[in-house]
């Protein structure tokens, strides 16, 4: 196999192939998590990741079994050492090369042994990153499992180059002109000249630095009377916090997105345009805002009827999916959707108010929903509340009121918001704050030592009981403690050939145990021993139950002594003595009895009488 090496020098040209992917924050897809998944089932490993490298830190596009994890310093990464060769990078055991050694992904969570990783390789040859499984076990892929593991790494390379294609090809939004890239140190240049659509280059301020004749004559100037103006002075006032708003969503995420809104020209017309906002980044150089717009004033004029219908419909299934409702401020017209109507168990042709609607909340409640509905007024901030309500028919239910201001400029014209039922859950709720708390006192008062710890051994819970009979205070942490300080040797050996194995196969272990109380007191107790698994079947805490049985342990121990005693008495006498139980049958002879039956006391035992 020929193993193409790249050299520091080639550096930049592989993050440029990695900007290029359009992939680094941007959310999970399937056919990702589906290979991520396949190469942790293939290669038996519980962890799998497809890691992209960028030039300070490692970013996971998919990833199984370090839930929450998106990425890490690039400094103590495996996976950038993956990138020296098209090869496999295998590493059997990290605690014993000295490149992984001390590295807190080893020496810390989460505990990295073993880890395989396959280069991402894009056609020219750059790698931008890898697929690895790795486990907290040292050993090794067999043949099958590293040319598995290569070649899902190939479809997952593949997938990032189709990825990334069909991102350049709806980026060609219009079929007469096109974006061409220019290099990592050249910024876009080659904007057709001649188009219809306004095209502009501005700085995350909203300075121009470039635009088309195309957008210099809507405005009623040249291009260079326009580069150095800035966008926001053409647009509408009572639009310019929406798009500063859109504009700052598209620098702050990269993601293309689209929006309308009105703008000024030169004569002091209002115009609209339809604008499509993505970020342009060049390797070195700061970003830059690219949009594309079109004049739609006929055709929002034809749709200016509509409008307030459609706004209120989308802005209800946008908050909640629901029932929707409007209040016009002006005039004070309030407008519930057929559902809201439902939940407030009205007839179709109820005509509310805002004093009425405020009237179905429970008393204690509408001074809330008052105070929520003046500040937004006032202020603008949205309300999103969960009250007590009383629907016209009596009924008592919680609802969820979900609202805020729409304004023109600073000005205050309508309150819009969402309405829905949440009964249910909110009885769900109670119902499970009640079983946990009902739960946490039987806990809390029991005698009996109730102890819970992580995979480790590491202590995360103790009840008051044991707590005291450990001599710790209430508040005492126990987080760096271990459950093995707290047994007795042949207790942890137990633990670890008879337990562990029970938990693992069954989920739980009953029986007897020892541990050490305060004072290093040595307690026999009864227990049994929980394994709470994680989605991948594996243990990830135990909880432990613990009654101390050192009294019935002391009585069976004083009954032994009492039989043997009478055993031997019973064996010393010259009496013949039989016991028999209430079936007729005898349960004990001595050996006068046998010596006078003339027969052995295993023959005897378990005989009738009449016999």
């Amino acid at each position: 196999m020929t193993v193409a090496v790249l050299g520091p020098e080639d550096e930049a040209v592989r993050l440029d192939r990695l900007r290029e992917l359009f992939i680094l924050d941007s959310p999970p897809e399937a056919v990702f998590d589906g290979i991520t998944r396949l190469a942790s089932e293939i290669c038996g490993a519980p962890i799998a990741l497809i890691s992209l490298v960028d030039a300070q830190r490692q970013w996971f596009k998919a990833n199984v079994g370090l839930p929450g994890v998106n990425e890490m310093p690039r400094d103590i990464a495996f996976c950038a050492h993956a990138l020296s060769s098209d090869a496999l990078l295998e590493i059997p055991d990290a605690t014993q090369d000295p490149r992984f050694a001390a590295n807190p992904l080893v020496t810390g969570a989460p505990d990295v042994r073993f880890y395989a990783g396959a280069p991402l390789i894009m056609p020219d040859g750059a790698r931008v990153g890898t697929l690895c499984v790795i486990d907290r076990q040292a050993r090794h892929l067999d043949a099958a499992q590293a040319a598995m593991l290569q070649s899902l790494a190939a479809i997952a390379s593949q997938a990032l180059v189709m990825r990334r294609d069909l991102i350049n090809k709806s980026l060609a939004v219009r079929s007469e002109f096109e974006i061409a890239l220019a290099s990592s140190e050249k910024r876009y240049r080659a904007i057709v000249e001649d188009q219809a659509e306004l095209v502009s280059l501005a700085r995350p301020d909203g300075f121009l630095v470039y635009v088309n004749p195309a957008y210099a004559r809507h405005f009623g100037r040249t291009p260079e009377q326009m580069i150095g103006s800035n966008l926001f002075d053409w647009v509408q006032a009572a639009d310019v916090d929406a798009v500063r708003t859109q504009i700052a969503n598209v620098l702050l995420t990269g993601q293309s997105l689209s929006n309308e809104n009105r703008m000024v020209v030169a004569d002091g017309a209002e115009r609209w345009v339809a604008w499509t906002n993505m970020v342009q980044r060049d390797v070195g150089q700061p970003p830059l805002l690219h949009s594309v717009g079109r004049d739609v004033s006929e055709r929002k004029r034809v749709e200016i009827a509509l409008r307030a219908s459609e706004d209120f419909l989308l802005r209800t299934g946008r908050t909640a999916g629901v029932g929707g409702w409007q209040l016009d401020l002006a005039t004070g017209s309030l407008l519930w959707s057929a559902q809201t109507l439902r939940i407030h168990e009205v007839d179709a042709d109820y005509v509310p108010s805002l004093d009425t609607a405020i009237a179905f909340y429970a008393p204690a409640a509408r001074p809330q929903i008052e105070a929520a509905v003046r500040t937004a007024i006032d202020t603008g901030k949205p309300w999103d509340l969960e009250l007590p309500f009383i629907t016209a028919k009596g009924r008592e239910i919680w609802v969820r009121a979900v609202g805020e201001a729409e304004f023109e400029g600073d000005r205050p014209v309508r309150l819009v918001g969402a309405f829905q039922d949440i009964t249910e859950r909110k009885s769900l709720e109670q119902r499970v704050a009640d079983n946990e708390r009902f739960v946490r006192q039987i806990i809390d008062n029991t005698t009996d030592y109730v102890v819970q710890a992580d995979w480790r051994g590491h202590i995360t819970y103790m009840n008051p009981a044991v707590r005291q009979a450990l001599g710790l205070t209430p508040d005492e942490t126990v987080s760096r403690r271990n459950f093995a300080e707290f047994n007795t040797a042949l207790a942890n050996q137990a633990f670890a050939q008879v337990v562990v194995p029970a938990v693992k196969a069954s989920g739980v272990w009953l029986g007897e145990s020892s541990v050490c109380l305060s004072g290093r007191n040595e307690v026999p107790v009864s227990q049994i021993v929980i394994g709470h698994l994680d989605a991948a079947g594996r243990v990830e805490r135990y909880s432990a139950v613990m009654r101390d049985i050192s009294v019935e342990v002391q009585a069976k121990r004083e009954l032994y002594l009492q039989t043997a005693t009478l055993r031997s008495i019973t064996e010393a006498i010259p009496a013949i003595i039989a016991v028999v139980g209430v079936d007729g049958r005898y349960r004990f002879v001595n050996s006068g009895f046998e010596r006078w039956i003339g027969s052995p006391r295993d023959r005897i035992i378990g005989r009738t009488l009449a016999e």
